[in-house]
């Protein structure tokens, strides 16, 4: 019997809330959670198409009607993406900076963010607090995993050692300023007659008349002119006119080719310029530990505290390299290597950027058989001018299209949760087309019909069919007992335990759903 070849996984049973990373709240968020000593790449994909998300060897399933922030997980179509105007304007901005060196806030005339995403410019699968992992490690720590991984023979992931205002924009800033100098002219002594106050018509097609037609482009309006002029002149026969203007009418009504994601991408220096500053993307193993991730380990962890500690104001202890790797490192996968798959292979990894030969920012993904998985994303608050949170989630759209070129099955990119009453994560709908999990039937959803739904109830079944979801059956359950593999029903006999351990399995059944219930080991102790 080869156990690499399944996934083993201990189920937690104590339901009890904690704080939500979310909104805040106390003991008001709810999930089911259980210890996975190992899993296949599949059968992860597989629960987190049930709603499932990992961090480190913890996987979790928010229980999404009891919870405060009912979290929806939510996938985008990544060879179908469509850029849109502020995404454009984020990619401009980091092209911009590389090529010129040049800082600009992506802000409008008012000082208000464009884009949700660039309030906090970030990228991350869990809220701006990580104390629910710890309180989530200390449940782990009770079930001793270290002795149930040695009785197994499943070997544990490496240890590395402890020691081991709303205040206006610039721009903004001087607009008021200027404001207050008007004000200031327009006061008038007893002596003096005030202006008669002049009113300024708009011109047809100006104004918020509904009535007028919408403003268009000058060069649009430039453009039809002139294809009049040119029909004028035509109509007196001449054939070379008549030319110029079955060009200019094929060149008018040629749709414009939009830029792809990839031509963004490719625009981060001036021809014929030697660019300010380079930006190099790495992708590095982390389990196995790979030589690129030994090197990188203490300059990773040293990043990775300054943003926990600036971005989320946690405490340095909560910080430690026991915590990052514990988090962020340590992973059940089993790296996967297959014919046809990507040269990367499957399993876990961390992206890194760096800014000149500086580490600047650290994405921690899972590639899965049909996906990339974003697990957390992590930078340097010196560098949060760039909406580096944004700029991740493009890139990391970019990578699974690459992917899709040599494996052709990977197609999603998987954001992990959306939270409709939670303003940071609310920039996930924003990479068109996305979808969300309905979590009664786990069908996919397109985003723009799930939000209705979501402004009335902050829960809410997705699925507009009268699909149900197939019921698991307990007995059926696979089980790992005494190096053995056997249904939930044989173990009844073979342990002699009876229905003591009934009501654990049938809510764990539940949770995983019939599918994964029925090939993921269940290790009872």
């Amino acid at each position: 019997m080869d156990l690499s070849d399944y996934s083993i996984v201990n189920y937690l049973n104590d339901h009890s809330g904690y704080q939500c990373g979310y909104c805040g709240s106390s003991d008001a968020n709810y999930s089911h959670g259980m210890w996975s000593y190992q899993l296949t790449c599949q059968d992860y994909e597989d629960l987190i198409n049930r709603g499932c998300r990992r961090s480190g060897k913890y996987v979790y399933k928010p229980t999404m009607d009891k919870m405060c922030c009912p979290c929806y997980t939510i996938r985008q179509e990544a060879l179908n993406f469509k850029l849109s105007k502020s995404q454009k304007k984020v990619l401009k901005k980091v092209n911009r900076y590389l090529s010129t060196g040049e800082k600009r806030n992506m802000n409008s005339k008012d000082g208000k963010a464009e884009e949700d995403g660039d309030i906090e410019g970030e990228n991350m699968e869990d809220g701006p607090s990580s104390s629910w992992m710890h309180e989530a490690a200390d449940k782990i720590d009770k079930i001793g995993k270290d002795v149930t991984e040695r009785k197994i023979g499943v070997s544990s992931s490496s240890k590395v050692s402890e020691d081991v205002d709303s205040s206006l924009s610039e721009e903004g800033k001087k607009k008021g300023v200027d404001e207050r100098e008007v004000g200031a002219k327009d006061v008038v002594t007893s002596d003096e007659k005030p202006a008669k106050k002049q009113t300024k018509t708009p011109r047809p097609g100006e104004g918020a008349d509904p009535g007028k037609p919408p403003c268009r482009k000058a060069k649009i309006i430039r453009k039809e002119k002139k294809l009049a002029k040119l029909a004028q002149k035509a109509a007196s026969g001449s054939e070379v006119l008549k030319e110029d203007l079955q060009a200019g009418s094929e060149a008018g009504s040629k749709t414009q080719t939009s830029k792809s994601l990839e031509d963004f991408l490719q625009e981060d220096h001036v021809p014929g310029q030697e660019p300010k500053h380079k930006l190099e993307l790495q992708l590095i193993r982390t389990k196995p530990n790979s030589s690129e991730y030994r090197q990188t380990l203490s300059e990773s962890h040293a990043l990775f505290k300054k943003y926990q500690m600036v971005i989320h104001k946690e405490p340095e202890e909560d910080c430690k390299m026991t915590n990052f790797t514990r988090f962020l490192v340590d992973s059940p996968l089993t790296a996967l290597y297959t014919i046809g798959g990507p040269k990367s292979g499957f399993g876990s990894f961390h992206q890194h950027y760096r800014l000149d030969g500086k580490l600047i920012a650290v994405a921690v993904l899972d590639i899965l058989p049909h996906c990339v998985s974003s697990v957390y994303f992590y930078y340097d608050p010196d560098y949060k001018f760039l909406s580096l949170g944004t700029y991740s989630a493009l890139r990391e759209i970019a990578l699974t299209r690459e992917l899709n070129k040599k494996c052709q099955q990977i197609e999603y990119y998987y954001m992990g949760f959306y939270i409709q009453n939670c303003i940071k994560m609310k920039y996930k709908g924003h990479f068109d087309p996305s979808f969300l999990l309905c979590p009664e039937v786990y069908s996919w959803n397109p985003i723009a019909r799930c939000i209705p739904k979501l402004e009335v109830s902050a829960y809410s079944r997705l699925d507009e069919t009268d699909a149900e979801d197939p019921p698991p059956d307990p007995e059926k359950v696979l089980i790992f007992y005494s190096q053995q593999i056997m249904p939930y029903k044989v173990f009844q006999l073979a342990s002699r335990t009876g229905n003591y351990h009934t009501r654990d399995v049938t809510e764990y059944a539940s949770v995983i759903g019939k599918k994964c219930s029925e090939k993921i080991l269940l290790l009872l102790n």
